[in-house]
């Protein structure tokens, strides 16, 4: 079983991010449910019937990052398939704690590249990732499973980064944040530059 360390939320002191459980798949699917309900009105009902099948069906399979309370209620989730951001979901009920914010920023400490994709009705969700730091880099006029959905693609980058070359007698010198730690053998001045307003809508 993956081992990971438990992360600390800083934006809402009262939230513990951590990886879900075998036994938490419905609550996972309750969380998606309400908040498809509170954000995605622009789903036809044969459309949001189909994807929500195919949900039901998939996540309770999925190792995904959870955000639970001091209960270890979950309250939002967040499924990272290599530095793709898949899904972000934030039980209403929760919402504009930081909570989504704070997922965003563990994602950002595993994969400081990370990318995802947002429909382009959800007005809110890219708002709210472009103050994380995101940018926009491309749209495609239909969803992943080719409905009439736009999606609009978006990538992240780390904050500032140099990275100094690495001499016998020293230990390499990281500057910025921890999201963007440079590997091991850096041999060359790197500067890497991304406008981050970190914010957050949930």
């Amino acid at each position: 079983m993956l081992e990971c360390p438990r992360f600390i939320n800083t934006y809402h002191t009262m939230t513990t991010i951590r990886l879900s459980r075998p036994d938490e798949g419905a609550r996972a699917v309750e969380i998606w449910r309400h908040a498809v309900d509170a954000t995605h009105d622009f789903l036809n009902p044969e459309d949001r019937k189909a994807i929500e099948e195919l949900v039901c069906d998939f996540l309770p399979k999925a190792v995904l990052w959870l955000a639970v309370d001091a209960n270890d209620y979950p309250q939002a989730f967040m499924l990272i398939d290599n530095s793709h951001m898949e899904a972000l979901f934030v039980d209403p009920a929760f919402r504009r704690l930081g909570i989504g914010a704070a997922l965003v920023a563990h994602g950002l400490t595993l994969h400081s590249n990370m990318t995802t994709d947002v429909n382009e009705q959800n007005g809110q969700a890219i708002g709210f990732y472009e103050k994380m730091g995101f940018k926009r880099t491309g749209r495609s006029p239909l969803d992943g499973q080719g409905r009439p959905y736009p999606l609009i693609h978006l990538a992240h980058g780390s904050f500032w980064v140099t990275a100094v070359r690495r001499l016998p007698s020293q230990q390499p010198r990281r500057f910025g944040s921890p999201a963007s730690n440079i590997p091991g053998n850096t041999t060359r001045l790197t500067r890497i530059s991304y406008s981050t307003a970190l914010g957050s809508t949930n």
